[in-house]
């Protein structure tokens, strides 16, 4: 669960009121899984993300949940995605307390510094981090999105080379999000925030890949194109064959109920919660 200062690893609830919080709001959300060892140690990860709002700066949140030891990741960027990988310039350096490199504890969280970076709603971006020392351990297992992973050592997050050696340098395909968790955007007029709890169908197991078919993207797009006070998020805590009660490790994740606590109550200011299981 988070409050609102920049850097931390943490855990405390937040409120379903949004005046008591600040103008900070999820954009987007995947919610944490336990992941097996995927031997990521110097590979760069290029991640893509679909946002539901907009704002003015971002910052991002990182988990190494379900780590048992540190997590150390360097040299973060994030740029509004124009196809694929391609990425409209400047891409900005994402930063941990002003630092390039972060040490996630196991079984802790992170939220970066603001970037400023004037995101769009129904825009992608593109989050690219080294994996510097230790391996991830907590993910998204069905993201029904494509990611970028490089060879071991070809690549540095903070310069992704140019066509077309950019494929050349990111050679191999994940539809996996690691270590990545959310992204926060900060808005002049706070919008609602709605959470999507459930299971195969809100996590949109079986949607078309890169197409941002899910269920709650298909609610986020007809709430934007109804509303007259801003563009509602939907953040999607969905996790695919989720059960209420029982915990399965590590293919369906942590019990519905279980998860309410961080999944929900840990997002910022959040309006309502539609659950599906």
């Amino acid at each position: 669960m988070h409050d609102d200062t920049s850097q931390q690893q943490h855990g405390s609830p937040s409120s379903l009121d949004p005046s008591l919080t600040s103008a900070w709001r999820g954009a987007w959300y995947a919610a944490p899984m336990q992941m097996q060892p995927a031997h990521l140690t110097g590979r760069t990860l290029a991640q893509m993300v679909h946002l539901h709002a907009g704002g003015r700066q971002i910052r991002l949140r990182l988990s190494n949940r379900y780590g048992e030891r540190p997590l150390v990741l360097a040299s973060m960027t994030v740029g509004r995605s124009l196809f694929g990988l391609w990425q409209e310039a400047p891409v900005q350096p994402v930063l941990f307390q002003g630092q390039e490199r972060i040490s996630i504890a196991a079984g802790s969280e992170v939220v970066s510094d603001p970037v400023s970076l004037q995101a769009q709603a129904f825009s992608n971006l593109v989050i690219s981090f080294l994996v510097a020392d230790g391996d991830i351990a907590t993910g998204h297992l069905i993201a029904s999105q494509h990611s970028y992973v490089s060879t071991p050592g070809a690549s540095n997050a903070s310069a992704l080379p140019a066509a077309p050696d950019l494929f050349a340098a990111y050679p191999l395909l994940t539809s996996v999000w690691w270590a990545l968790t959310g992204v926060e955007v900060l808005q002049d007029q706070p919008t609602a925030v709605i959470v999507a709890l459930g299971d195969s169908t809100t996590d949109g197991a079986f949607s078309t890949v890169d197409a941002n078919r899910r269920y709650p993207d298909d609610l986020a797009r007809r709430l934007a194109a109804g509303s007259k006070a801003g563009v509602p998020s939907v953040l999607n805590a969905g996790i695919s064959w989720n059960e209420l009660l029982t915990t399965r490790f590590p293919a369906a994740g942590e019990a519905t109920l279980q998860r309410f606590a961080g999944d929900v109550l840990g997002q910022a200011a959040i309006t309502a919660v539609i659950v599906q299981i």
